[in-house]
């Protein structure tokens, strides 16, 4: 049988994929303390104050980094670093590209995840965590 293709499937944002990764890892980092460290750059916040941009390039944004950054050296990693795309459609610039190859290179755990599901599994993968319930459900994964 043939799945059918919904005519006005929403695909939701970048924005709302990631802010879903940090609900996740508010509501559980009581029990796993390592995702504490887990924070996001500004890079993916739309700024339209021309000035507002300026002052955050001169304190130091730069395009291409990650959005998301775990700061925990595991599986012999200094940390994980986290480009959210969209589940459909996401794009990695030529400049996040250059960036994630050099994170790559300096010892970093790089990975380009479409969607808050291949995100938290990624997390939880280097962290060494069970995978939430529902996202195992889900994905049909096995749950420890």
């Amino acid at each position: 049988m043939r799945k059918r293709k919904i005519e006005n499937e929403k695909v939701r944002t970048e924005a709302w994929e990631q802010k879903q990764v940090i609900k996740w890892k508010r509501a559980n980092q009581i029990k796993y303390s390592e995702l504490q460290l887990l924070h996001a750059s500004m890079n993916g916040v739309r700024i339209s104050s021309p000035k507002i941009r300026k002052e955050i390039k001169e304190q130091g944004l730069e395009k291409g980094f990650p959005d998301l950054m775990l700061d925990v050296a595991k599986r012999d990693y200094h940390g994980l670093r986290i480009e959210m795309k969209r589940t459909k459609g996401g794009v990695v610039s030529k400049e996040q590209k250059l960036v994630l190859g050099k994170l790559e290179e300096a010892g970093y755990f790089v990975m380009v995840c479409k969607g808050c599901i291949e995100a938290i599994e990624c997390i939880c993968w280097y962290l060494d965590i069970p995978v939430p319930k529902l996202i195992s459900n889900r994905m049909g994964v096995e749950g420890r």
